[in-house]
């Protein structure tokens, strides 16, 4: 059976479940514990997406899909790449938040704070969430990519909710190998035949 759907999905747990027809009304569960696993442990470039922030006061509110930053740029005339800093190190250098062009960037809990604060908007570039399965969003990139790792995640769950522990180390192998390869393929595609870029002046 070829899984291309959200609804594919929920039947093809259950068929790997032949003795359990009552997982069924548990598929649902176990599709969002394996999104929940994916959010986690995937970082691929079908997560990578770019969005511009308005701050107010420095302060920018993160995309409510929001996993990880990948680079942050002020959108000034010149474009003015971000450094990461610490909230602890920002509270000591920047304490009277002043106004200019940004040099920094922090994050705390679901705010990016620029420093100094800006006026232009901010581009941030960020791994976002496996989009949701459901009735209305009935399939995404990672379906579409490796149904066998997202039925295999769900039946990982499915063995945890029955508790046969055979079953669970068995899933649960075939899913991080799974997730890891997946994780290593993107990073070859993206970085394989990049070279060394040098910064600053060069003979």
């Amino acid at each position: 059976m070829t899984i291309t759907s959200y609804l594919e999905l929920k039947t093809a747990i259950t068929n790997w479940f032949e003795d359990r027809s009552d997982l069924a009304a548990y598929a649902d569960e176990f599709i969002d514990l394996a999104e929940a696993f994916f959010d986690t442990e995937l970082r691929c470039r079908e997560m990578e997406t770019v969005t511009d922030l308005v701050p107010v006061s420095g302060v920018c509110v993160l995309p409510a899909d929001y996993l990880e930053y990948r680079r942050v740029v002020e959108k000034a005339s010149t474009r003015r790449p971000l450094s990461f800093i610490a909230p602890n190190a920002a509270e000591a250098r920047y304490p009277s938040r002043d106004a200019g062009l940004g040099c920094h960037f922090t994050i705390i809990g679901s705010d990016l704070y620029v420093f100094p604060q800006p006026s232009n908007s901010v581009e941030l570039t960020y791994y976002q969430k496996v989009p949701a399965l459901s009735d209305a969003n009935t399939s995404n990139w990672l379906l579409a990519r490796l149904p066998n790792l997202y039925l295999h995640a769900c039946l990982m769950y499915a063995a945890e909710f029955i508790r046969d522990d055979d079953k669970i180390a068995l899933e649960t192998q075939f899913v991080r190998t799974w997730a890891t390869k997946l994780n290593e393929l993107d990073a070859r595609a993206n970085y394989a035949n990049a070279g060394i870029v040098l910064s600053g002046v060069t003979p």
